[in-house]
């Protein structure tokens, strides 16, 4: 909300002003160190609540095994560059974790730190190129079989 005062227009930051249904986190008489307290528990919890949604352990194994194909490194590939190798590595993990998991496209976005219509674009390329070449699907069909062990044994591929 923004009150007008003879200075301008201005925020307002109190009970009255906050939007309808909105509730302050913390009420009552407590003294400032203990509403810091509450205010610090209620950010780790929901911390802790982010973390466990992004925790994809398939997704991380996908993500190490085609960065040793492409050697390029994981955090390359979760980056946001764009040159050719790299993204080509992403939109390969992309295609893995759809083929491979139960993962939804906007939990593989949220692994990789992309939104869900780029993971779907993603799959789509890999599929349009398996398609029309050769080479790529025997190379997309290998890490596939590695990728299916891999999430099968998750101590990591024999030999």
């Amino acid at each position: 909300m923004v009150a007008r005062t003879r200075h301008g227009r201005m925020p307002v930051l109190s009970p009255a002003a906050a939007p309808r249904g909105w509730r302050w986190p913390v009420t009552g008489s407590l003294s400032l160190e203990d509403r810091v307290t509450a205010l610090e528990d209620r950010f780790e919890r929901l911390d802790g609540e982010r973390r466990a949604r992004l925790h994809t352990p398939a997704v991380d194994e996908l993500l190490r095994l085609v960065a040793d194909e492409f050697s390029i490194a994981p955090l390359d590939i979760r980056s946001h560059r764009r040159d050719i190798d790299t993204t080509a590595a992403r939109w390969l993990v992309c295609w893995l974790a759809r083929r491979l998991t139960a993962y939804s496209y906007p939990q593989i976005g949220r692994a990789l730190g992309r939104d869900h219509t780029t993971i779907m674009s993603a799959v789509r390329k890999v599929d349009d190129r398996r398609a029309s070449d050769p080479a790529y699907t025997r190379m997309t069909e290998r890490l596939l079989d590695q990728a299916r062990c891999l999430l099968a044994d998750p101590e990591g591929l024999d030999g």
